[in-house]
C-alpha cells in the first residue's frame, strides 16, 4: 500500500474522489443526472422502428398490376394496406382523422402505360406531422415500388430476347 501512496496519480485520484463525493451537487452533477439521462434517452429509443403502419389504396386502375403494387407494398414491414377507398377525398378524409397515415393513388391505365413504356404516375400521400413515420414509409413503399420496376423491366427484356446472365 505504500508503494501506491508514493504514486502521483494515486495521489490525484484520490483528492478528486474526495472533492466530488464532498458536495451533492458534485455527486448529482457527475453521477446522478448522466444517469437518469441515459434512462431517458433509453426509454425514448425502446420502441424501435415503427411497424406495419396503416396505408390507404385509391386503385383507378383495377388492374393485375395495381393489384400487385398493392400486395407489395402490404408485404413491406413499414406498411399494412387497411383499406382500399374509391376516391382520393374518402383516403384523405381517413388519413385527416388519423386512421390512416398515407394512401396511394394508383391512376387509371396505369398497366397499359407501363406496358407502353410510359411512365405513369403513382403518387404517396403522405401524413407529414411525425416526419419519421413519413420519411420511413415513402422509403419503404419507394423500394417496393421500385422493385416492381425492375421486375417488369427484366420481364420486358427477357420478352424481347435478352437471356439472363
Amino acid at each position: 500500500m505504500k508503494q501506491f501512496e508514493k504514486n502521483a496519480f494515486y495521489r490525484v485520484f484520490q483528492r478528486e474522489i474526495k472533492r466530488i463525493t464532498s458536495e451533492w451537487v458534485t455527486i448529482l452533477s457527475t453521477l446522478v443526472f448522466p444517469l437518469i439521462a441515459f434512462l431517458l434517452i433509453t426509454a425514448i429509443f425502446n420502441t424501435g422502428v415503427p411497424r406495419n403502419l396503416s396505408v390507404s389504396v385509391v386503385d383507378h386502375d383495377q388492374s393485375a398490376l395495381s393489384r400487385k403494387i398493392t400486395r407489395m407494398i402490404d408485404a413491406t414491414s413499414i406498411a399494412e394496406v387497411k383499406q382500399h377507398c374509391t376516391s382520393k377525398e374518402e383516403a384523405y378524409n381517413l388519413m385527416r382523422k388519423g386512421q390512416n397515415r398515407a394512401f396511394l393513388y394508383i391512376p387509371k391505365n396505369t398497366e397499359k402505360d407501363v406496358y407502353k413504356s410510359d411512365a405513369p404516375e403513382i403518387v404517396l400521400y403522405a401524413d407529414n406531422t411525425n416526419l419519421v413515420t413519413s420519411g420511413l414509409l415513402n422509403k419503404g413503399i419507394k423500394t417496393a415500388l421500385s422493385t416492381l420496376s425492375i421486375q417488369i423491366k427484366v420481364q420486358t427484356l427477357l420478352k424481347k430476347g435478352f437471356s439472363q446472365p
